[in-house]
């Protein structure tokens, strides 16, 4: 009896010192992915309207955001993962890498399917790839998602506008100018115009920043 409750004591000991081995790992983990992308968020939005800067300092960066990831335990390691992912998609962006932007914000798209800011930023990232069928199908889906946003309108309408699709392109436009303030109204009401004058397309890949 003696022996077994030694044995049973040092089993609950083991138990006891694997449990806090593991939860201290888990937090160790979590506090420093936070450290990294609190260290890394304010750098990543000071280079996002520098693509010189960026290519410069986003390939660190964006190394550093992915091994993060990888430290990540506990309840939240999805809310936590989808925060790393858009600031890699983020330094992406201002860097101009758009065929991995495409892959981060689908990474994005997929785990939150209702939030149009995802698929509205991976069209227009497609568009610049030069996939138009997949960036017309981004555009729609930002569109159903948030029929109220001008910003989504108005570049599905650009989109559309590369294609043959003069039709639907039309409409898209009308749907943009029925909602815009005056004087976007204005603009686009011209933009429309010159589109139905010409049987090519009009606008290049920059104008649905």
């Amino acid at each position: 009896m003696k022996i077994s409750g030694i044995k049973l004591t040092l089993g609950f000991m083991a138990v006891l010192v694997t449990f806090f081995l593991v939860t201290f790992s888990n937090n160790w983990g979590n506090a420093t992915a936070k450290k990294t992308t609190e260290d890394l968020e304010p750098i990543i939005r000071s280079v996002q309207h520098k693509p010189i800067e960026a290519r410069k300092h986003c390939p660190a960066i964006i190394k550093k955001l992915r091994d993060s990831i990888t430290k990540l335990e506990g309840k939240d390691v999805e809310i936590r993962r989808l925060k790393i992912i858009k600031l890699i998609a983020d330094c992406e962006l201002a860097s101009q890498q758009y065929k991995s932007a495409s892959g981060s914000l689908a990474d994005l798209s997929n785990a939150q399917p209702q939030v149009a800011k995802w698929h509205g930023l991976r069209a227009k990232v497609l568009f610049k790839l030069g996939n138009l069928n997949e960036a017309i199908r981004e555009a729609r889906l930002a569109v159903q998602l948030e029929p109220s946003n001008l910003q989504w309108k108005v570049q599905e309408a650009r989109i559309l506008a590369q294609t043959a699709m003069r039709s639907r392109t039309k409409r898209a436009y009308e749907a943009a100018i029925k909602i815009a303030p005056y004087d976007q109204a204005s603009a686009l009401q011209e933009e429309l115009a010159t589109f139905l004058k010409s049987t090519k397309p009009q606008f290049p890949n920059e104008s649905i920043e």
